[in-house]
């Protein structure tokens, strides 16, 4: 049984100097590397792309991006078992999602940018190639 996608809320606070994004409840402690991800059009789909050992996480920066999440066992057959989840800079949420799932990355608003993180460095636990058509499963 593995575990499911935990989103963390994030907050503000404002005040005559402008606004912090925070978010306080989560650790970044298990993060090795990020990478930023800005597609160039808003029809492109990035994924479906699985990871069985690596957790990853997502923080949106700019504009508004859905993430699709299904488990990996779900999407080799074929069954919409899915979650979605809508990320924006208004606010500093972080999904989390375990290792065991797969992810479809799609941009709402041009220009949308997502900082991804891994708790593998690049290259070590070989886990890069999981990767099924975009249009694999309809959601």
């Amino acid at each position: 049984m593995i575990s499911e996608p935990k989103l963390y809320r994030g907050d503000h606070s404002k005040d005559q100097r402008g606004i912090i994004f925070h978010n306080n409840n989560f650790d970044f402690k298990p993060i090795n590397r990020g990478y930023l991800i800005e597609n160039d059009n808003l029809n492109i789909q990035r994924g479906w792309k699985g990871h069985v050992i690596e957790k990853r996480w997502f923080l949106c920066t700019r504009g508004m991006i859905t993430i699709s999440v299904i488990a990996i066992e779900s999407l080799q057959n074929k069954v919409d078992d899915s979650f979605h989840y809508e990320l924006s800079d208004s606010n500093f949420d972080i999904l989390e999602v375990p290792a065991g799932y797969a992810t479809l990355i799609q941009q709402k608003v041009d220009e949308s940018r997502i900082l991804c993180f891994s708790d593998y460095h690049l290259n070590t636990s070989n886990d890069e190639n999981l990767r099924w058509p975009e249009n694999y499963l309809e959601i």
